[in-house]
């Protein structure tokens, strides 16, 4: 094996996304692997071509739809039920690069969402052309066995990095040979912080509990409920407590409805004249805001890839979750996320979060020095994923 490639890589907006390929082309190098990447923007291959992150930076070749061969791919899906045609195509930098190599396909959440042609084609694409290829630090959703479009494609893998203990529970529980499915956690618990300016008289003079709401905190039947509890919470902090307020976005995307500003605006602008209550406006990376995340004394959050943050920094994280990963990566630190992930999808009125908060903000110090002592083992957790692939490629020399 002369190099991983990453396959899968959605882009910086989603910093989750970022600190993942980040922390595994490093870590890789610390082993002396050479990575590669594929970018969706020219903006972003730009930016990484000069930084040495990752040995070879590709791009996904984006297709005009009035393009022939845009059609000709609409009628080979019609008959052939796929899109390996195109995928082919758009993905063909990657398969091309993989020669002779191994694909890491980042997993992520990529099988909680549903099926996805591209991750489908991307799959049996390597498999008919003999590339070995990873499901890379993935939690995946109970209805994705179901699938039987999923469970196929799934089973091509050569082998499942599971980066939680429902996700691996689930995978032994649906036939999947212990000899494919390795246990690890997320490799964005590897991911080092990267210092960044801050406003030293705000951070210093007090200390200061974090915030992180997506707009998955409206997954509740009760779409403004979560936004409540947090205001509930936020005016409980103020009043009883001496410390500031930071409110961490995670998530930039362009389309308003999947990005953490918008959220976090709207509960800023319920404290507008507050100087305690501070959001985190400047295009920071995955490393500055794990930076910033890192200094907070207890943090709240929705996003998972904060909640690692988070967690990797010894932070006391109450989670907002809503899918089986917080759950999954909450039962690995404390054997059981009880108490410590709030299923967004079940509060029922503002103040459980309130409640939740009060009731471990209370423990922090116990809860900090627990991660303080589970912390290292869990971070080789994630180191031994890593070596597994070198071992495994080297027997095969």
């Amino acid at each position: 094996m002369k190099k991983v490639v990453l396959a899968g890589y959605t882009g910086r907006e989603n910093r989750g996304t970022q600190a993942i390929a980040c922390s595994t082309a490093d870590t890789f190098h610390k082993l002396g692997i050479k990575t590669s990447i594929a970018f969706r923007t020219k903006k972003e291959y730009n930016e990484y071509i000069s930084k040495n992150v990752f040995d070879t930076c590709l791009m996904y070749r984006k297709y005009d739809r009035f393009k022939p061969f845009y059609y000709a791919n609409c009628i080979y899906n019609k008959i052939f039920g796929n899109t390996d045609f195109y995928h082919s195509l758009f993905q063909r930098e990657i398969l091309k690069d993989a020669r002779d190599n191994v694909i890491l396909h980042i997993g992520g959440d990529t099988y909680c969402y549903g099926e996805s042609y591209e991750n489908s084609s991307l799959v049996s694409l390597a498999s008919k052309r003999k590339i070995p290829i990873y499901l890379w630090g993935a939690s995946i959703e109970e209805d994705a066995f179901k699938n039987k479009n999923i469970n196929r494609i799934l089973k091509l893998y050569d082998k499942i990095y599971a980066r939680e203990a429902l996700t691996y529970e689930l995978l032994k529980n649906y036939g999947f040979s212990a000899q494919r499915i390795f246990k690890t956690a997320d490799p964005a618990f590897l991911l080092e912080p990267e210092k960044t300016e801050l406003d030293k008289d705000w951070w210093e003079k007090e200390k200061v509990i974090g915030i992180n709401l997506s707009p998955y905190a409206k997954e509740n039947s009760d779409g403004t409920l979560v936004l409540r509890g947090i205001i509930q919470t936020v005016d409980y902090i103020l009043k009883n407590t001496e410390s500031n307020i930071v409110l961490v976005p995670h998530v930039y995307k362009e389309d308003y409805t999947l990005r953490d500003c918008e959220l976090l605006t709207e509960l800023k602008k319920q404290f507008e004249n507050n100087c305690r209550v501070k959001l985190i406006k400047g295009d920071y990376s995955c490393g500055q805001l794990k930076y910033i995340i890192s200094k907070c004394e207890f943090f709240i959050a929705t996003r998972t890839h904060a909640s690692i943050a988070a967690y990797s920094s010894c932070v006391p994280t109450l989670v907002l979750g809503y899918s089986i990963k917080s759950k999954g990566i909450a039962t690995d630190l404390f054997g059981t996320y009880d108490g410590y992930v709030l299923p967004v999808q079940e509060l029922r009125e503002p103040e459980m979060i309130t409640d939740a908060f009060v009731k471990m903000y209370n423990s922090r110090t116990a809860e900090k020095e627990h991660l303080e002592n589970v912390i290292p083992a869990y971070r080789n957790t994630a180191l031994s994923a890593f070596e597994d692939i070198v071992n495994e490629q080297m027997m095969k020399l």
